[in-house]
């Protein structure tokens, strides 16, 4: 568990200097951490994909807010109507 910690820092580090995943793949891999190495440049974005897309995940979590926030307060507001009447 801790080498692939060490592994997953190392790969974080070098996606955000910039480097290309296939090159974080030549510098960092070995034989036998070649599937460790190659599992985290799946799974973690590169850092001009993740700057692109920040502003569309940011909007999606304020929308789901919203849609959250309006749900609840329909649901109160349903619940009030029930006791009173």
């Amino acid at each position: 568990m801790k080498k692939q910690n060490k592994i997953e820092q190392q790969v974080r580090l070098e996606l955000s200097r910039g480097y290309s995943k296939q090159k974080i793949s030549a510098r960092l891999s070995q034989e036998n951490n070649r599937d460790d190495v190659l599992f985290f440049l799946n799974i973690l974005p590169e850092e001009l994909l993740r700057k692109q897309y920040l502003w569309v995940n940011r909007l999606l979590c304020l929308l789901l807010l919203t849609i959250t926030v309006k749900k609840l307060y329909d649901m109160a507001m349903l619940q009030l109507t029930a006791i009173s009447t």
